[in-house]
């Protein structure tokens, strides 16, 4: 089988760690602009970092401004460094204990997600429309792998 890849500025690899007994997992999140990962503790967790990344970033742009209770600061004036491309292959050297999912967001519209999913081990790829069929996709490969 041959191997599948994605490249985009904005790729992240969820490496699964640990499930846990109410079918949450536990794990890091990589991505091409840092040498250390983000430690996500549940699925809520998981997409809340994703989500702060692709703020700092603007990428992709997102077509609502999401609401809070909070005052929300503005953004961080994040630049990507020129080490992207190095990064994109690094990221697809890391892996989970369980699984490992690279993740391709094209579109953060309707206050959701929409891209492709590779999950790495099986090479199989998904699109889902989105954060929470991701979670289900996600979900779905762990119970099934």
């Amino acid at each position: 089988m041959a191997e599948y890849r994605m490249y985009a500025p904005d790729l992240v690899c969820i490496c699964i760690d640990e499930a846990k007994k109410n079918k949450d997992y536990v794990g890091k999140i990589w991505d091409q602009y840092r040498e250390t990962p983000v430690d996500f503790y549940n699925m809520t967790d998981m997409l809340f970092h994703m989500e702060q990344m692709y703020d700092r970033w603007n990428f992709p742009q997102s077509a609502t401004q999401l609401r809070s209770f909070r005052e929300e600061k503005g953004a961080s004036g994040f630049k990507k460094d020129a080490e992207a491309e190095r990064h994109t292959e690094w990221i697809w050297s890391r892996k989970g204990r369980l699984a490992t999912f690279v993740v391709y967001v094209k579109f953060r519209q309707n206050a959701t997600w929409q891209g492709d999913v590779l999950w790495v081990e099986r090479q199989k790829k998904m699109a889902f429309d989105s954060s929470l069929a991701l979670v289900k996709l996600i979900d779905s490969a762990l119970e099934n792998g």
